[in-house]
């Protein structure tokens, strides 16, 4: 094990003199952009959208997002408590008589009664006990 051991040292040793040429790197560079490339085609358009939203929204400061909200809530909570108030015009109420109705008078009395009365008509009262 102890050759094994040495070996591998040795081997580790000449490798970390070498290095490997710049055509190397770059095509690592491009075979990686082709593969980031490749992933965002496979992923729907909806996906991506809410991914990008997602990071714009955690780029915003959310002390200062929340500050200008509550300032424009209280501007337009503002706008409407000083908006000067219109009299309402109520519309010409037109009371058309209708043939063989008769109002009637209601009178609750003490003792659990309720009195209906038919002013124009007749005296007769009409009593129902609850």
């Amino acid at each position: 094990m102890n050759k094994e051991q040495s070996d591998l040292q040795k081997l580790l040793r000449l490798k970390s003199y070498e290095q490997p040429e710049n055509e190397y790197f770059e095509d690592f560079f491009r075979e990686f952009q082709s593969r980031q490339r490749s992933e965002l085609l496979k992923r729907s358009s909806i996906s991506l959208f809410c991914e990008r939203f997602i990071m714009w929204i955690k780029e915003l400061n959310i002390a200062k997002l929340a500050t200008a909200g509550a300032l424009a809530y209280a501007l337009v909570m503002f706008l409407i408590m000083a908006w000067p108030a219109r009299p309402i015009e109520e519309a010409p109420v037109q009371i058309i008589p209708v043939s063989g109705y008769q109002p009637l008078e209601l009178k609750i009395s003490t003792t659990n009664r309720i009195e209906f009365r038919r002013p124009y008509h007749s005296n007769r009262i009409t009593t129902q006990e609850f």
